[in-house]
């Protein structure tokens, strides 16, 4: 092995890297359920599909829909993401979704390492920015941990930074066809491209500028014809950044509300303020000016970019939060001595200082690495998929409609070969059948009294939603549970704790 490779491999921040690894790898692994009962059910059933039935046959995820947009338009805008997790399907569910958790992990450490080194940040400061990385903000890091495809978008982003740094323009074009394919938030990756080309012309780098539009152009177009539905695609696209962001009334889920409000605007304000303060003291004594390194500038703008988005959508803390680390580490990088500096400036002995910098780090740290083994222990039992095996009971095939579409990820994972009502994130079914989340509301145990038979408004779905068996949910519509009993037209093939199944007769 090369001495170069050998010294990379036994640096401390890669000895960092990989310790991280294992330590979510060991929590993951002790855990006997899924990390989360959300979106990474669904493209686990989804994988499972394309594994049996051939990457290029399913016809996106309309094989999972009888009514709505999704069934409208077949297409899986996760096209390349359900690709990837099909090796994990080999494996039981829970251990398969925690094994794609630890490898999204771990692309995301080494595209943050990668970043790093491309800025030529020392490598104890790298390990102190990867561990800040981690544990420094728990939404960001939570969000890895639920099992969504998403989060490889995040380490997509990272690879982007580092090709816009080394000037890597075919790479640039790459990461950004393969975000075309993973996700719609392949706009993450895209924006942050238009930022870069916004420092270019600031710098009067041209070429650059223009080599990075073009890469960035072709990226996007090379997705979109590698993908198998490139027009329904395109529609979809439309779709979810013109109509849906809009739908307040709704009611959207709550990454997609303001992030003003969340704990995490208090991170993202401290760290803000670092680079604030570092690149004031940049800018006065050293040679490093921000407006005339164009990727430092980059990051700059990035920031404030998407950090105007975080205001509007907490989801941006999916890149923010490692953008601001890499910009106080390249600004950290451009001149060790600032730090100094800035001690002196706020009048404080540097031992002291230091002492203090590193006691609350130590103490950030070891309370995350003690609190996320006990947070996971705690929550594993209440991720069980065992209340909904019960679900065998509907003949295969059956069109289902399920009136907790929050409750798709759970259904679609026991049952994938059923065709549901809706699913995914309501504003698809507000988009196609506007009435119906209005009915559906009015059915819940939260719903004011009134005098209409809870039968008549669950007729008025059927008419849209033409069904052969129906699933509530005994905490929603338990009201609704005891009044189909009752109903001649309705049969009870099934009743839980957790849920109901009537057959419509």
């Amino acid at each position: 092995m090369p001495m170069s490779v050998r010294r990379m491999f036994s640096s401390p921040d890669t000895l960092v890297a990989a310790l991280l690894a294992l330590f979510f790898a060991l929590i993951l692994f002790a855990l006997k359920n899924p990390t989360s009962l959300d979106d990474g059910l669904r493209h686990f059933a989804m994988a499972r599909v394309l594994r049996d039935q051939g990457v290029m046959a399913v016809p996106g995820w309309s094989n999972f829909f009888y009514e709505g947009w999704l069934h409208r338009y077949p297409v899986d805008p996760w096209f390349l993401s359900d690709v990837l997790l099909i090796p994990f399907t080999f494996l039981p569910l829970a251990k398969g979704l925690q094994l794609f958790v630890v490898f999204e992990i771990v692309c995301l450490l080494s595209a943050f390492l990668l970043v790093l080194r491309s800025f030529r940040v020392p490598p104890v400061a790298s390990s102190v920015f990867l561990l800040l990385l981690v544990f420094g903000e728990t939404q960001f890091m939570g969000r890895f941990l639920f099992g969504r495809p998403y989060a490889l978008l995040t380490a997509m982003t990272l690879f982007v930074i580092y090709a816009m740094k080394e000037r890597h323009w075919m790479f640039v074009s790459v990461a950004i066809a393969i975000s075309v394919l993973l996700s719609q938030l392949f706009v993450f990756p895209l924006f942050l491209c238009a930022c870069g080309v916004a420092a270019f012309l600031v710098t009067k780098e041209l070429r650059d500028a223009c080599r990075l539009m073009i890469a960035s152009v072709c990226g996007v177009f090379a997705g979109l014809i590698l993908h198998p539905e490139p027009l329904l695609y395109a529609q979809y696209l439309l779709t979810v950044f013109l109509k849906i962001p809009f739908l307040k009334s709704i009611g959207l889920s709550r990454e997609m509300q303001a992030g003003l409000t969340n704990s995490s605007a208090l991170s993202v304000l401290a760290v803000a303020a670092v680079i604030l303060l570092f690149g004031m003291q940049l800018h006065r004594h050293s040679q490093v000016k921000m407006t005339k390194n164009a990727d430092i500038l980059t990051l700059c703008i990035a920031i404030l970019f998407f950090g105007g988005a975080f205001l509007i959508w907490l989801r941006a803390i999916d890149i923010l939060w490692p953008l601001l680390l890499i910009c106080a580490a390249a600004l950290y990088a451009a001149d060790p001595s600032a730090l100094h500096k800035l001690i002196v400036l706020f009048r404080l002995r540097k031992k002291s200082a230091m002492l203090m910098l590193t006691a609350c780090f130590t103490v950030v740290c070891m309370t995350q690495v003690l609190i996320l083994p006990y947070i996971f222990a705690r929550d594993d039992a209440s991720h069980s998929l065992q209340p909904y095996e019960s679900l065998a009971v509907i003949p295969p095939g059956s069109r289902v409609l399920n009136l907790d579409w929050e409750k798709f990820f759970q259904y679609v994972s026991v049952r994938p070969d059923l065709q549901y009502a809706m699913g995914i994130d309501p504003s698809f079914t507000h988009l196609t059948d506007p009435e119906v989340l209005p009915l559906i509301g009015k059915l819940t145990n939260q719903s004011p009294q009134n005098s209409v038979d809870p039968t008549i408004l669950i007729h008025a779905l059927l008419e849209q939603y033409p069904s052969e068996c129906m699933i509530l949910s005994q905490a929603r519509f338990s009201s609704a549970i005891d009044a189909l009993e009752k109903a001649p037209s309705f049969e009870k093939i099934l009743e839980t704790d957790v849920l109901a199944v009537f057959k419509v007769l």
